[in-house]
């Protein structure tokens, strides 16, 4: 099997992927009647997006690997209604490691960005979420939200950032000082 993208299938189905082959699979339902109905070779990549599979089923040989990955939408802004453009968002995995650095559009949406959830090669399968959201704008204070996008819908999530305020750095009150003698001329009384 040498596919590039295939989408919207729900069958009874077993995917190969041999020597030198990346596929991705969208919105993809895979009803499974035997092990190893989703096996990875070689250096061969599958990446399964938004879809449904027994993950127990799933094969990487070789240099090899399969990741299923999940939409998640993310809205930023001032409120839930009031959307702030050009907030830069950080996506990590459960381990902190970031995987994508990208920016909100003018109504204040980052639509549709897949995010790795599993894993598998030939070591064995590693968890990559929930995932982690950090926006940050000069003004506003930074805030994080932590999305768990393990179905086959699209999850959204929202983070709210407050403005800041610069505090003023106080000018301090000069104080007093004594030259000694206290006359006019600094020579005393007399």
């Amino acid at each position: 099997l040498n596919i590039s993208r295939v989408s919207g299938l729900s069958a009874l189905a077993e995917i190969e992927s041999l020597q030198d082959s990346n596929n991705t699979f969208l919105n993809l339902t895979i009803v499974n009647s035997s092990t190893n109905n989703i096996t990875s070779s070689g250096t061969s990549f599958i990446e399964l997006i938004n879809s449904t599979i027994n993950e127990s089923s799933v094969s990487a040989l070789s240099s090899s690997n399969v990741t299923l990955k999940y939409y998640l939408s993310v809205f930023t802004g001032t409120s839930a209604t009031a959307g702030l453009a050009s907030v830069t968002l950080n996506y990590s995995d459960s381990r902190s490691r970031v995987f994508l650095n990208s920016t909100s559009d003018s109504s204040g949406w980052l639509n549709l960005t897949a995010v790795p959830q599993k894993v598998w090669n030939s070591t064995g399968a590693f968890l990559y979420g929930p995932t982690n959201v950090t926006g940050t704008k000069s003004g506003y204070s930074t805030n994080s939200t932590t999305a768990n996008a393990s179905t086959s819908a699209t999850t959204q999530s929202i983070l709210l950032l407050s403005a800041t305020t610069a505090t003023p750095t106080p000018t301090p009150t000069p104080t007093p000082t004594s030259t000694g003698g206290g006359g006019f001329f600094g020579g005393g009384s007399s």
